[in-house]
């Protein structure tokens, strides 16, 4: 499996930084204390270098930037601080996936939370046909191709 990395430009200085980190993570490896992260299975530096395959930042005007401002930013700072308006307005709408799955509270799960509940691609607690996604419409099928370029 290959991983392409296109963070959004931002200024010279923090693209360097971004740059920077993802040549660290090929030549060194993940910056966690061993001694703790063993039990996670980090990879190896030798398995980044093989994952890692491609780093280039994306303009401000490119489409899936601006997807992931809209949507990744929000639930990646939801996970930390869920009074994030715009996490809140997506959960609101019930844009979230964790929104159409049931759950005894009846309220979107904290990301974390589902991320734990998560194995092998489905939730423990839930069979997978009790998951409505009839929000996000019919399921497409994936290509196997390289995947976007852009």
């Amino acid at each position: 499996m290959k991983l392409r990395v296109h963070p959004e430009r931002c200024n010279k200085a923090e693209d360097a930084n971004l740059e920077g980190y993802y040549k660290a993570l090929k030549a060194e490896g993940m910056p966690f204390a061993k001694d703790n992260s063993d039990k996670y299975g980090p990879l190896t530096p030798e398995q980044l270098t093989q994952t890692l395959y491609e780093f280039k930042t994306k303009q401000k005007t490119s489409p899936m930037a601006q997807l992931a401002d809209l949507y990744l930013w929000p639930i990646c700072m939801g996970g930390y601080h869920a009074s994030n308006r715009p996490y809140q307005r997506l959960t609101d709408d019930g844009k979230l996936i964790d929104c159409h799955i049931r759950k005894t509270s009846g309220r979107c799960s904290d990301p974390n939370i589902a991320a734990l509940r998560m194995s092998n691609g489905r939730p423990k607690t839930q069979k997978a046909s009790d998951v409505s996604v009839e929000a996000f419409g019919r399921p497409q099928r994936r290509s196997r191709g390289p995947g976007p370029t852009e």
